[in-house]
């Protein structure tokens, strides 16, 4: 005759393990869907891929420094430092900021191969110091996701931009420098600054 209680025992581990297997299941489900239908994006100090937020792992020390969020469906730019729980807290928090940009053409070897200005027209930032944009390269990663196309790496293409204050700026698409409004004595230029990695 079977042991009451080691039969207790038997469907209680049977119940666990069950249990355990169908949130597992659930778990890789979502994250899944996730991969597939979530548009926020990170981006990094010193990379120009955006890298999906769901499938990334930013907890380990050797990790890169995220610097954004951005949201592709929106175009929304997130400063990382501002901590929001998400990108919808973000954009009900803070005001949404245009770039300094009018328009910005890709060049190789002084031929236009790309024009970005259409793309940047709705892109909206949300940030901490009105000093503070998406870097050239971080703009031009955003926009590969919504256009689906990658620039050859071995080639040597610029971004030449004018700026909301006239200016002309040339700088290439690998550059993370980002554009800062800078006022001087004669008028308020747009000058390229070296992006610098933001604490978490």
């Amino acid at each position: 005759m079977l042991n009451p209680l080691l039969l207790l025992r038997f469907y209680n581990h049977l119940y666990t393990v069950t249990d355990m297997c169908i949130k597992n299941v659930f778990y890789l489900w979502d994250a899944i869907i996730q991969a597939y239908t979530v548009k926020t994006h990170i981006l990094f100090n010193g990379i120009t891929t955006p890298y999906n937020r769901a499938l990334v792992n930013i907890g380990t020390t050797s990790s890169a420094t995220p610097l954004w969020y951005y949201r592709e469906d929106t175009k929304t730019f997130v400063e990382w430092s501002l901590e929001f729980q998400t990108m919808d807290d973000a954009e009900r928090g803070l005001e949404a900021k245009e770039l300094p940009i009018l328009s910005m053409v890709i060049v190789d070897e002084e031929r236009v191969i790309h024009d970005l200005t259409d793309f940047l027209g709705p892109v909206r930032v949300f940030h901490s110091s009105p000093t503070v944009f998406p870097s050239i390269a971080h703009i031009v990663g955003a926009w590969s996701l919504s256009s689906g196309i990658v620039l050859n790496p071995s080639n040597k293409y610029f971004a030449n931009s004018i700026t909301s204050s006239a200016d002309t700026v040339a700088m290439p698409i690998d550059s993370h420098g980002y554009f800062n409004p800078v006022a001087d004595d004669s008028n308020n230029k747009m000058e390229a600054v070296e992006e610098v990695a933001q604490s978490t």
